[in-house]
């Protein structure tokens, strides 16, 4: 995939990311359901909740096919193909993650590693046959769509499609309602996640496709930190003490060793990765890891609040979001990427400093709700 395409990818792909951070909403809502409601096995978990996960894929399709000719304009999108495909990545994103919110309600970390271990293999292996075979900016999106199937299957088999069959379909509202309270907090965060992507156009324009290379490796870490945070949930819904810290140590190590590694290999991996033509990013790599560290600081913040239904946090993120957009631009206006960048990361530092006095200020905690059974 050629710099031009590589830009064009990165852009849309990372506003797919951004919108489907919505995904690790259901992932605590049904965590939550199978803790709350005592659901012992993944087969009944499954059976309860499969319609309730596809319907919101469903929905999430449409939504951003919908939005076609707004990518046409803002990411030079021109094929509706292309969309679709990443309508139907997007979707699939968040079934799968209602999915392993069953076994992370099961606090069964093991398999959620593994499965998730393996949806990132087969993911590679088919984006490389994919872009071998030419098919540039929708191959990329279809090897992500044959990774979120192949790991549902590996969860589910065909358990996930057994509410096919039924005469009469019940929509668990107390589920989505959970899933929608907890997207208000992690949809904004997910826009912050893909805010520099989003406005790289305003960067030089040979520039902005070395950012783009290192938002590859520092978002996915970004990512990574995702796990750690919903460790933190998942123990906080179970004991109400939490393992708020010990996800702020996982997540530093995480980065720091990243941003170490790529000290004494980012040249060899961006021209195994990459290609030569991609090497002046080697230089900003290690900064721009480190810059996202406080993204993933963050994560396990709102995670820690959404456990213990902090409901104000939810308005201060987007607070937050609205300033950094604005620290944002006038930055990438005003100065190249080696000014952005720390100032990037220095911003998100402050607003987790913010979120941070905001949640540990608070002594009344309200004790978390269940959420009623439908069925």
């Amino acid at each position: 995939m050629g710099p031009a395409n590589f830009g064009i990818f990165t852009a849309f792909f990372y506003f797919l990311i951004g919108i489907s951070w919505a995904n690790s909403s259901l992932q605590l809502a049904s965590a939550k359901y199978v803790a709350v409601n005592n659901i012992n096995t993944t087969s009944e978990a499954v059976k309860v909740l499969s319609l309730d996960f596809w319907l919101a894929g469903f929905i999430m399709f449409c939504i951003i096919f919908a939005l076609h000719p707004f990518f046409k304009i803002v990411y030079s999108l021109n094929s509706p193909v292309e969309t679709a495909a990443g309508g139907a990545a997007a979707a699939l994103w968040l079934i799968i993650a209602g999915y392993r919110g069953i076994y992370q309600g099961h606090m069964d970390f093991l398999k959620l590693s593994i499965n998730q271990s393996l949806e990132i293999m087969i993911r590679a292996a088919a984006g490389f046959v994919f872009i071998i075979a030419g098919w540039q900016v929708t191959g990329a999106l279809a090897a992500s769509i044959a990774g979120s199937a192949s790991a549902i299957f590996i969860l589910t088999g065909t358990r996930g499609w057994s509410f096919l069959g039924k005469r009469e379909l019940k929509i668990n509202w107390g589920l989505l309602g959970t899933y929608l309270k907890t997207c208000l907090v992690l949809v904004p965060f997910g826009l912050i996640y893909a805010l520099d992507q989003a406005l790289v156009n305003y960067l030089r324009e040979d520039q902005r496709g070395f950012i783009s290379v290192c938002a590859q490796f520092g978002k996915n870490i970004v990512t990574l930190s995702l796990f750690f945070s919903n460790v933190v949930y998942s123990y906080s819904l179970k004991s109400r003490k939490g393992h708020f810290w010990a996800g702020i140590f996982l997540t530093l190590l995480a980065f720091s060793s990243a941003a170490l590694f790529t000290v004494f290999f980012g040249k060899q991996i961006v021209v195994l990765l990459l290609g030569t033509v991609y090497l002046p990013a080697v230089k900003i790599l290690p900064v721009y890891i480190l810059a996202c560290l406080p993204l993933g600081i963050m994560l396990n913040i709102l995670n820690y609040s959404i456990a213990r239904n902090i409901n104000f946090i939810s308005a201060a993120v987007w607070i937050i979001l609205a300033i950094l957009a604005g620290i944002y631009y006038l930055t990438l206006k005003c100065f190249d990427m080696s000014i952005f960048i720390p100032v990037m990361g220095g911003s998100v530092l402050l607003a987790d400093l913010v979120l941070l006095s905001l949640v540990f200020l608070k002594k009344d905690l309200e004790m978390i709700p269940p959420i009623k059974n439908n069925y």
